[in-house]
């Protein structure tokens, strides 16, 4: 009997300049249980900033220092973490 949890994944594509440039399929619906329904349309997100939905200044330095190194190395970078709104 396997005891692997699913958890569901969302993506988020951003370009050089850390705008949002493509979002994963499943997005709207992970807006709309967070009750982000400004959010649903991924019109309000695509081409915004990723640093525009980060509020946290520790956050945003993280966030940085990773894109930093992915940027540096070429390799790609998956760290899962809660998240409660989009």
């Amino acid at each position: 009997m396997s005891t692997t949890k699913y958890v569901e994944t969302y993506a988020y594509q951003i370009d050089e300049n850390d705008i949002i440039v493509r979002l994963s399929d499943n997005w709207p619906a992970f807006a709309k249980a967070n009750y982000a329904d400004e959010l649903c349309n991924p019109a309000n997100v695509v081409g915004v900033s990723l640093f525009d939905f980060i509020s946290d200044a520790q956050t945003r330095q993280l966030y940085r220092a990773v894109l930093a190194r992915v940027r540096e190395t070429g390799r790609e970078a998956i760290f899962p973490f809660r998240c409660d709104l989009p």
